[in-house]
């Protein structure tokens, strides 16, 4: 037999099966898709961060190496001999019982190798032996204590102790057995105006803070450990992890500013993106030619140039940009002069005069080209909208109800209030009336009593001009007891106390059809849901605003340009951080120059772009816990955002991730809403306190809280409710009465969907006669004693504030 025959299968032979892949390809299948292709080398999906101990340990070391070497260049932009000095700004937490400039001289008095330079604003101080220069400000007023908190690197605490300055034991015992501040307050060493410039400071944003007590060794040994424990017993609901030191010896002196030039220091973000200046020497000069009033913050009047002399901190600073004097407005560069350090590190027993620190090293000047301009607002263009200018006729009519409507002056003496002032007004009117109404009958003694009594009426009016009047003790409450004011407060709380229990309820006028009265109002089927077009009737104001079509990639941007250390040629024309400088600032209204000669801190701060344009900025808020009156909308308020400080009228609507934002009429106690108004755009973050409008230093902190967005399409949605009651109840239907009062209101709003208060949903079918009565179905059953409910809506802007009036 040959043995190359193959062996064939015969006709019974059963053929083995395929096989199947399943849902998977076979390799066949993935071979031929994958012929002429070259195979993959390496694994192009990024792998999974698994570390081993090794790498775990080398990267938590370059962290910590990285971060550690962010600390220490952030201390060496500081203090040295080319960076700026340390700005301390003192804070003493009872004036009554201590004494900042006898603590500070005790500071200096301690160190044998430092060199004092006092002036008004602020005290320097240069310490050979640490190789570091500190400036100490001692502001007074709220007001410049957050101005110079936002330009301080160092809070500096002064806290009493018992028996200072010749106090005796029986101060040092009230004090220790007094009764422990509030739940946020920091307790019986702190009184209640340095606890308010506190809470303001924490809300503003604050820097670094050392906490001194002087005085410690005069107590005795027995008392001092037990005093320093309630110290810090008391400071720990505010500053729980910060070391209370003692300024006593000469050795706590070189531990104080040991502890001020190494702490480390909190950052605020919105004054390290910005340059900024402490004046530590403010002078202005008369232009020998008129200047012009371009700048629409103030109006005419005598301008003159101010120079500032000061360290430049944060960023570098550009004659190109735009200077912000917080509470007076934006002003441009006329020149930077950069000189030499006044306040140089030097060495023991070596002299320095201030001629030395007036040599000039360079000059800056703006590039007209390049150099921001003053304008706020966009010049809108008449010739898009169409005006309906009044006829003659018109005119004339409102020159006459103009004149029906002036106040006749009525003369009272000086110092009245106003509800005093009305009973000469009502004695005036007596007198005018009882000669009207005197008949012709009386008898002559009568009139002679009469006009005996008018007589002594006038004559105690004229001495009651003339000579002021004697004030005794039961008069000194009504004094000082303004009627006015009460009356207004007592309306506000009944209209906040209805518009909680029955929320955005109105009454239809019966004198007016409703079509009219509510015309700007429209129906909507879900205020959160429903579609609003944002260029819909917008206001007049819109036309003036800048409108950033992205405002995140703006402001990334924007940071990302000053965060780059590029030494190129543009940057080489800006003052670097260090520098000592004088800072000319054109077309300065001479009613600032108060601030020449007073001892007021005085900051600037350089603009970043856009930041002088107006906008809609919007801010989220929320009430102090303290504060328990009613904040209407529209109310005027002093806002403090970032650097900024302005006056404005904001709005308030509702924080939701909404389409449409529901508008609040009030601001009621332990809320959070955010408030909108016209202002200059400012680049985020920056932290928002509220203050009520009134004195300087009598302001309020009503909220605090971040600004949210500086958007103009935000749309905030006020929503009006009216009721009606049920008439009749029928089983397919029910008669609504008392919504409305004639029928073309009835058919007018017959489109617009109705809800009880107790949750049914209906409809209008048509109005029944001509009274109001209308025709209603609705999908559930509706009882005797609901309500029937319209929900209407209309967009709200905020209320438009003029440039010139936002800081003054």
């Amino acid at each position: 037999m040959d043995s190359n025959i193959a062996h064939r299968p015969g006709v019974l032979k059963h053929p083995n099966k395929s096989h199947k892949t399943g849902r998977h390809r076979s390799k066949g299948s993935i071979s031929e898709v994958t012929k002429g292709k070259a195979n993959v080398k390496t694994i192009t999906k990024k792998e999974k961060g698994h570390l081993n101990k090794h790498e775990k340990r080398n990267k938590l070391k370059q962290l910590r190496n990285q971060k550690r070497e962010e600390i220490l260049e952030q201390k060496r932009n500081r203090g040295t001999h080319n960076t700026p000095p340390f700005l301390v700004t003192v804070l003493p937490t009872c004036k009554p019982h201590i004494n900042e400039a006898d603590v500070l001289a005790r500071l200096f008095e301690g160190c044998d190798d430092v060199l004092v330079t006092a002036s008004h604003r602020s005290c320097h101080v240069s310490c050979q032996r640490f190789k570091q220069r500190y400036e100490f400000i001692f502001p007074t007023s709220l007001i410049d204590y957050m101005d110079a908190t936002k330009v301080s690197d160092c809070l500096m605490l002064l806290v009493p102790v018992g028996q200072q300055n010749g106090g005796s034991a029986a101060d040092d015992d009230m004090a220790v057995d007094g009764e422990d501040g509030g739940e946020d307050g920091c307790g019986r060493f702190v009184d209640s105006s340095a606890e308010k410039i506190l809470a303001c400071l924490f809300n503003q944003g604050l820097c670094s803070v050392t906490l001194c007590c002087s005085g410690l060794k005069q107590l005795p040994v027995k008392k001092q450990a037990d005093k320093k424990k309630d110290i810090i017993k008391s400071l720990s609901s505010r500053f729980p992890d910060e070391k209370l030191l003692t300024l006593d010896t000469a050795q706590d002196a070189i531990m104080m500013l040991n502890h001020i030039g190494s702490q480390k220091m909190n950052r605020m973000s919105y004054r390290d993106l910005r340059a900024h200046v402490f004046a530590s020497h403010v002078a202005y000069v008369q232009p020998d030619s008129e200047v012009s009033t371009a700048w629409v913050g103030y109006g005419a009047g005598d301008y003159c140039t101010l120079q500032i002399s000061g360290y430049v901190r944060g960023s570098r600073l550009s004659p190109n940009q735009l200077l912000h004097l917080p509470g007076f407005g934006n002003f441009q560069i006329s020149m930077i002069e950069e000189l030499l350090d006044p306040h140089p590190l030097i060495h023991k027993n070596k002299q320095v005069t201030l001629a030395d620190g007036d040599t000039l090293k360079a000059t800056h000047r703006p590039d007209p080209a390049e150099q921001e301009s003053l304008e706020c607002e966009i010049e809108p263009d008449e010739m898009q909208n169409e005006q309906t200018f009044p006829t003659e006729e018109e005119l004339k009519e409102a020159e006459m109800n103009f004149q029906k409507k002036k106040v006749k002056k009525l003369m009272v003496p000086k110092g009245l209030s106003d509800y005093q002032a009305s009973w000469f007004e009502q004695t005036n009117e007596d007198e005018e009336d009882s000669d009207g109404d005197e008949d012709d009958d009386d008898d002559d003694d009568d009139d002679g009593e009469r006009k005996e009594f008018n007589d002594l009426v006038r004559q105690r009016d004229e001495i009651s001009m003339k000579v002021p009047s004697v004030k005794d003790d039961g008069d000194a409450y009504d004094n000082n007891f303004d009627e006015d004011e009460e009356k207004r407060l007592l309306e506000k709380h009944k209209e906040a106390r209805m518009e909680r229990m029955f929320p955005d309820e109105i009454d239809t006028p019966q004198d007016q059809p409703a079509r009219v009265r509510f015309q700007k109002y429209i129906g909507l089927e879900s205020m959160n849901n429903s579609q609003w077009d944002r260029s819909e009737n917008l206001p007049n104001e819109y036309a003036r605003i800048t409108r950033l079509n992205n405002f995140k990639a703006v402001r990334k941007m924007l940071v990302n340009e000053i965060l780059k250390k590029d030494d190129n040629e543009q940057e080489e024309k800006k003052v670097k951080p260090g520098a000592y400088v004088t800072i000319h600032i054109a077309e300065v209204p001479s009613s600032i120059l108060e601030l020449v000669n007073s001892s007021r801190p005085v900051v600037t701060f350089a603009l970043l772009p856009f930041e002088q344009k107006l906008s809609v900025l919007h801010f989220l808020i929320r009430r102090c816990p303290g504060d328990k009156e009613p904040i209407r909308s529209k109310d005027p308020m002093v806002l403090h955002v970032g650097c900024h400080r302005f006056k404005c009228r904001p709005i308030y609507s509702k924080h939701t991730t909404a389409f449409n934002h529901k508008f609040e009429k009030f601001f009621y106690p332990d809320t959070t809403l955010v408030a909108s108004v016209y202002a200059p755009i400012i680049i985020s973050p920056a932290n928002v306190l509220m203050f009520k409008d009134g004195d300087a230093d009598d302001n309020k902190l009503v909220g605090t809280g971040t600004l949210l967005s500086v958007n103009p399409d935000r749309i905030i949605v006020k929503r009006i409710i009216l009721s009606g009651h049920p008439f009749k109840i029928n089983r397919s239907s029910t008669v609504v009465r008392y919504m409305f009062f004639n029928r073309e209101d009835i058919l007018w709003y017959k489109p617009v969907n109705l809800k009880t208060k107790r949750g049914a949903l209906g409809y209008i079918v048509e109005p029944l006669g001509t009274h109001g009565h209308m025709k209603c179905k609705f999908f559930d059953k509706v009882k005797s004693h609901d309500v029937v409910l319209m929900k209407l809506y209309k967009r709200v802007y905020p209320k438009w504030n003029d440039f010139k009036q936002l800081y003054n």
